[in-house]
């Protein structure tokens, strides 16, 4: 516990082998894999309901959340390493075109799907934009669409 509070504190810890700000990444990598993880089960969850009338590709579903964990997962590494790792920020830049897709991708399909469900017919863009911003802001989104998809996962299991 000391140890990540000093972590986030920004206090600078070296214990030889690692120091306090390259475990910043690090939480922040199992953050991004965590919230992707989420979404994608939800994803998964949703598109393999019958009766649901929006259905996305399985395949290019898991490829943007795999380009969304690679992207961010960089991102954070890349904050610390840069200049240890040659080469790390073109990387980093290469990467920003295909995280963007895959972020847009990821939320408006998964929004799109869960508001189709909801509704019962395909839903418009501007129906599930609601839904695209809560999956972004993880902390909400995760507390008011949860319970919706434990509902509707009840009612299609039974």
């Amino acid at each position: 516990m000391i140890g990540l509070f000093m972590t986030f504190s920004g206090t600078q810890v070296d214990a030889g082998f690692i120091t306090s700000g390259e475990l910043k990444p690090l939480f922040g990598v199992l953050g991004v894999i965590a919230m992707f993880i989420w979404i994608l089960s939800v994803g998964l969850l949703i598109n393999r309901i019958p009766s649901n009338p929006y259905k996305f590709k399985k395949g290019l579903f898991i490829l943007a959340i795999l380009l969304c964990i690679i992207g961010y997962s960089t991102l954070h590494i890349s904050s610390v390493f840069m200049d240890k790792i040659p080469g790390l920020g073109l990387w980093t830049a290469s990467l920003i075109p295909s995280t963007f897709f895959g972020v847009i991708y990821v939320f408006y399909n998964v929004s799109r799907s869960l508001k189709s469900l909801e509704t019962s017919r395909e839903a418009g863009f501007g129906e599930c934009l609601g839904y695209a911003l809560l999956l972004f802001f993880v902390p909400v989104g995760v507390w008011i669409i949860q319970p919706k998809i434990n509902k509707i996962s009840n009612e299609n299991i039974e």
